[in-house]
């Protein structure tokens, strides 16, 4: 039942442009499923719950590293951009169930703040560190500006 609820969700995110909308659907989900989830929760713990929220966000996070790597003109090892996107599925899975066991730590505005704020200042940042440039695009860039 919660793989055909997480087909679902990921269905819902192929729509959604805007990656404060996105985390705040999953939050409206976590709300609207509250006893579901956390029984769930208690059958299958941390981590088959991290399994849920995270394992068919992966494709997603990737396509969203990827377009800004395209906006930026630069291009990640394979590897890297493959451990950058764990890296930031693994922080909001685990920062999202946090949130839906303890809804007093935050409030769900604050949430959505912290976790764009850190999302839109590092991912760039990190991929102007350390993105290859991409013959011409990055020419393009530095004329543009």
């Amino acid at each position: 039942m919660l793989e055909e609820e997480a087909v679902e969700v990921v269905r819902h995110f192929d729509r959604v442009i805007d990656n404060a909308e996105a985390i705040a659907f999953v939050m409206d989900y976590i709300e609207q499923n509250d006893h579901m989830l956390n029984c769930a929760y208690d059958s299958v713990g941390l981590e088959g719950m991290k399994h849920f929220l995270a394992a068919d966000s992966y494709p997603i996070m990737t396509d969203n590293i990827t377009q800004q790597e395209r906006e930026l003109g630069v291009v990640l090892e394979d590897g890297f951009r493959q451990f950058l996107c764990r890296f930031y599925v693994e922080a909001l899975s685990g920062i999202l169930l946090e949130w839906m066991q303890d809804r007093t730590i935050r409030r769900r505005e604050e949430t959505i703040g912290y976790l764009l704020s850190i999302s839109q200042v590092s991912i760039p940042a990190i991929l102007r560190q350390f993105g290859t440039p991409v013959s011409g695009q990055a020419a393009e860039k530095e004329d543009s500006i």
